[in-house]
């Protein structure tokens, strides 16, 4: 069924460093079916070529103070949701790339159906040992609603429920989630987004899972009982899928030795953060 009065859609894309996906990111959004759309780029102070990349591009550039340390860009979806003119919005990550009819598919799910939101799957594009590991675990969370998030949904319903939480640096998107879902309805699309986890390298994935470990309080005092299924390395995912890891007992090991060094680093960053707050709570009533 066509849509007779298409609604504008808002494309927003954060960037920070991202030079190495960005052409792929925008040229796939390029190639849509949907035409009536617009591209918001929010850039965090990149330091290599992205800004340069994007100005090949007819789409609206904002720039953002370079962040202290990496962490899940709330802020940047905010910024670009706060300027953005459509009636929907779609917030793509720089290294991915949307196929072609994926507007389509969530327009009509949305304009036809009443939906307020969709859930996009995604599929890692990887490249290396590591990489090909997390791309088996991606390929668990199919269809599990304690990990997928909608990244598409009506602006209305964004403003709502108040956007992005920017006081989360870590399941932000689990949030928005569970915040539409208490008011809105939300669906999905059998189709899925490519994202170009590119190459890991083992100790600089580590550091960051470190960093996100320092956030995760503010997560878990949010949602005290679901957080237990979510932060945990025994995911009911992993479980359902056993056959499908135990077809690559290569990739599965790594998978696991992954997982275990991830959730340890996080366990470490957790514990600094309180030990930390601990401190100046201590000093403050001294």
């Amino acid at each position: 069924m066509k849509i007779p009065n298409k609604p504008l859609v808002s494309v927003i894309v954060p960037t920070y460093n991202a030079a190495a996906f960005i052409d792929g990111c925008l040229k796939s959004i390029e190639s849509q079916t949907y035409k009536n759309i617009e591209v918001i780029i929010v850039d965090q102070s990149s330091e290599d070529e992205t800004r340069a990349l994007v100005s090949k591009y007819k789409m609206k550039l904002i720039e953002l103070p370079k962040p202290n340390f990496y962490s899940p860009p709330t802020k940047s979806r905010n910024a670009g949701a706060k300027e953005a003119a459509g009636k929907y919005l779609l917030h793509l990550d720089a290294d991915m790339e949307a196929p072609v009819g994926l507007i389509d598919a969530c327009i009509n799910k949305c304009e036809e159906n009443g939906f307020d939101a969709v859930v996009i799957h995604e599929i890692d594009m990887p490249i290396g040992f590591w990489a090909r590991c997390k791309a088996l675990e991606r390929s668990c969370y199919v269809n599990d609603p304690d990990i997928e998030g909608a990244r598409f949904l009506t602006k209305d319903i964004f403003e709502k429920v108040g956007g992005y939480d920017e006081n989360l640096s870590s399941g932000e998107d689990w949030d928005i989630h569970y915040k539409v879902q208490k008011i809105g309805k939300i669906s999905e699309v059998p189709v899925f987004i490519r994202h170009n986890q590119g190459r890991i390298h083992f100790f600089e994935h580590l550091k960051k899972k470190y960093n996100y470990g320092k956030t995760f309080d503010s997560y878990m005092k949010k949602y005290p009982k679901k957080y237990k299924k979510q932060l945990t390395p025994f995911r009911t995912a992993y479980f359902k899928n056993w056959k499908k890891l135990m077809r690559q007992p290569i990739l599965m090991c790594g998978f696991i030795i992954l997982k275990i060094s991830e959730f340890s680093m996080a366990g470490l960053g957790y514990l600094e953060a309180k030990l930390l707050k601990g401190h100046r709570v201590f000093r403050k009533g001294n």
